[in-house]
């Protein structure tokens, strides 16, 4: 069958959309008709190659949320008709070693999450372009999505709100519950007011964190980070962040700081307005050779202090994201407060130029 696909012609170009051939499913593959997909800025990130250069054709978009119209022979989790969310982070066999110690992101049987493969899609000139977040391609009308890959999405959740629930929300609120840990009473600083970041906020907020400080260069979304939980703001253009954590802190330093962007020295920073025995949680990076620690030493440990990294917030899918759902319907969890705007495929440029100026915590590309 053929669909519309958002197709970026090479490393850094601008999305185009063309209509393509899907190639037929897997037998363990069910085919998505996507409804809704929130743009992470990880999309735009790997899009300009900022995430490991590439040659070729690209497809994107990771946030997915839709029907299933065609299930392969081997699929039994999801039925024709049955409303899901597409996640990166892929639910787990339940039987290996590392399913059975609860950490199903590292399943053997399934093997860990791999980009860049190549798409369903075949365009017209016969290209057969990548696809960046490796297991589906939400910019597309339709999209070949791994089982694995699926939860049910409630009846009363809309596909919007699932997009988000998707990646946003469990990297941000996730990194909070599994990865750093954080604890009631427990001062937390979340740097990056983006969808992740506020996401985090919300985390902090949820497991009783005080104080809870947002830190981001734009004070709109500062002012916006009160709304989602947190107690203080920092700008730092205006604020030498270091010296005012200390200060909000009484002198202490944060329990947590959770890293929901990424810069030169940032690292640092985040270790430098730790307690003694406080944690920094990194969940935004750019590449490999950026992420070195040169400006770290490992004597900035020795009194108990941990550096760690959260990818997809370590959740378990088909656990995590529906107790999110139940916070989302008991108006605990902020979601749709998090979208500034909605976009047709073809505006899809349009949608991330928006994202890049700042202008959106979350900007979603809607289908019908």
């Amino acid at each position: 069958m053929r669909c519309k696909v958002a197709i970026s012609p090479h490393m850094g170009a601008p999305y185009v959309i063309e209509e393509v051939e899907i190639a037929d499913l897997q037998p363990s593959e069910a085919r998505v008709k996507i409804k809704s997909c929130s743009i992470c800025h990880s999309d735009i990130h790997s899009q300009m190659g900022e995430h490991g250069a590439f040659t070729g054709s690209s497809t994107g978009g990771h946030e997915a949320a839709g029907i299933v119209t065609e299930v392969g022979s081997e699929v039994t989790y999801v039925k024709p008709g049955d409303r899901v969310i597409c996640c990166l982070v892929k639910a787990g066999c339940g039987q290996c070693r590392e399913c059975l110690l609860g950490r199903p992101m590292f399943c053997l049987k399934s093997g860990p999450m791999a980009f860049k493969q190549p798409s369903p899609y075949r365009r017209d000139n016969g290209d057969v372009p990548i696809q960046m977040p490796g297991a589906f391609s939400g910019f597309a009308e339709y999209a070949n999505v791994p089982e694995a890959n699926l939860v049910k999405l409630d009846d009363d959740v809309p596909f919007e709100v699932g997009s988000i629930l998707s990646c946003a929300m469990i990297s941000g609120f996730g990194a909070v519950l599994h990865r750093a840990e954080v604890k009631p009473f427990e001062s937390v600083v979340v740097i990056g007011c983006g969808g992740v970041g506020m996401s985090a906020v919300q985390g902090a907020r949820f497991v009783g964190a005080y104080p809870v400080v947002a830190v981001d260069t734009l004070d709109a979304k500062l002012e916006r980070a009160r709304g989602f939980g947190a107690t203080h703001t920092i700008n730092p253009q205006n604020t030498e962040v270091v010296p005012e954590v200390r200060k909000i802190t009484e002198g202490m330093g944060a329990d947590h700081v959770i890293l929901c962007v990424a810069a030169p020295g940032l690292k640092r920073q985040a270790v430098d307005m730790l307690s003694s025995t406080g944690r920094v949680t990194c969940i935004g990076h750019r590449t490999y050779e950026d992420e070195l620690l040169g400006d770290i030493s490992a004597m900035d440990f020795f009194t108990g202090r941990t550096l760690t990294g959260s990818a997809m917030g370590a959740v378990t899918t088909r656990l995590d994201i529906p107790r999110l759902m139940a916070l989302y319907r008991a108006g605990i969890l902020k979601v749709e407060e998090m979208i500034d705007g909605r976009y047709s495929l073809d505006q899809i440029n349009e949608a991330n130029e928006s994202l890049l100026r700042g202008e959106a915590l979350k900007n979603v590309i809607v289908f019908d």
